[in-house]
C-alpha cells in the first residue's frame, strides 16, 4: 500500500525506507526492533556507533556468530530457565527482523509465539520452584 508515513530511524521497515511502500508485515518488523531492544539493553539507533548503528545491524552479524550475541546478552539474564525464554524471543526477533518482507511473520505469528514462550517459560519456573 502506497501512503504518507512518517518513521522513527532504527525502527522504519525496511521496504519503506526503500520505496515508500508499506507492507502488511511491517508492524511485525517493528515489533521486532523492540524485542530486540528489550533483549540487548541497546537503542534501535545509536548514531555513535558507526559500525553497526542500526540494532537490527548489530543483531543479524552477532546472532549469526551465537557466541558473541550471548556473552553480550546472558550477563543481564538469570536463571538458566529465564535465558532459554530469551533465547526463543531472539529467534522471534529474528523471524520479524527478516528484510525481505515476504519472509517475514504475520503479527497473528508473533501472538501464538509469545503466548507459546510464557507458557513454557511460567512451566519452567514452576517446575524449578518446585525443586527448590
Amino acid at each position: 500500500m502506497n501512503t504518507k508515513c512518517v518513521g522513527t530511524v532504527g525502527y522504519t521497515a525496511s521496504e519503506y525506507m526503500e520505496s515508500r511502500t508499506l507492507s502488511r508485515k511491517a508492524n511485525a518488523y517493528i515489533f521486532g526492533v523492540i524485542l530486540l531492544e528489550l533483549i540487548s539493553g541497546q537503542k534501535a539507533f545509536d548514531d555513535h556507533n558507526r559500525s553497526e548503528d542500526y540494532i537490527v545491524n548489530w543483531f543479524k552479524k552477532t546472532y549469526s556468530e551465537k557466541v558473541s550475541f550471548w556473552k553480550s546478552t546472558t550477563s543481564t539474564f538469570r536463571p538458566a530457565n529465564t535465558l532459554q525464554s530469551v533465547k526463543e524471543v531472539a529467534e522471534l526477533a529474528d523471524s520479524c527482523c527478516t528484510m525481505e518482507p515476504e519472509k517475514r511473520v504475520e503479527m497473528s505469528q508473533v501472538v501464538e509465539v509469545l503466548l507459546s514462550v510464557i507458557q513454557i517459560h511460567n512451566k519452567r519456573n514452576q517446575a524449578t520452584s518446585s525443586t527448590s
